[in-house]
């Protein structure tokens, strides 16, 4: 989100390493922060940060 609150991006990808892969670089490339809100997908996800040293948190 910007300063006003709009949304910068909203995007999905396949429940794969590569994929997350993919994402985790876009993120890299373009934003500061970013929330993966789904379920199923999220742990691949966090992987992916953990191998690049990105700081994660989990909130429940």
């Amino acid at each position: 989100m910007d300063q006003d609150g709009n949304e910068l991006l909203r995007t999905s990808y396949k429940n794969t390493r590569e994929d997350a892969e993919k994402f985790v670089q876009l993120i890299l490339n373009n934003f500061e922060d970013c929330n993966e809100s789904t379920s199923r997908m999220w742990i691949k996800t966090y992987k992916t940060f953990e191998k690049h040293n990105i700081p994660r948190v989990v909130c429940f």
